[in-house]
């Protein structure tokens, strides 16, 4: 009888999850002013994802945050094919988002505004971004 020295489980007897928790610190002004859940939770997830440069803090994973800054200076139509991708490539990290679609593209002064409606599980989140 052959005996291992690794221990052994049965896998099927773990439960895991990857949801999000909702209930979390409310950022007002960078300054945590209390809690906020459902619908504003998710504004506010949302709105830290598209602040945040992928790659450029250690403290988050390399699955968190946006990588816009690569589309600064190409093309419009180009922009109007990689922006969405970008866009739902960053906010589909979370569980609560379940799609990101109706993009628009305005000019402004020196950039372009998009913006976008996102599908959450707590309902529909217009949102913005500006390149």
């Amino acid at each position: 009888m052959k005996q291992s020295l690794l221990p052994s489980s049965n896998l099927a007897d773990i439960e895991t999850t990857n949801n999000q928790p909702s209930k979390t610190w409310l950022v007002k002004d960078n300054k945590i002013v209390g809690y906020t859940d459902g619908k504003e939770a998710i504004k506010q997830s949302i709105n830290m994802m598209l602040d945040t440069k992928r790659y450029d803090h250690l403290i988050f994973s390399w699955d968190y945050g946006q990588e816009l800054n690569s589309l600064i200076g190409k093309y419009e139509s180009y922009i109007k094919i990689e922006a969405p991708r970008l866009i739902k490539e960053c906010l589909l990290q979370d569980d609560r988002i379940s799609d990101v679609d109706n993009f628009t593209f305005t000019a402004v002064d020196d950039g372009l505004l998009i913006e976008f409606k996102v599908i959450t599980a707590e309902g529909i989140i217009g949102s913005e971004v500006t390149l």
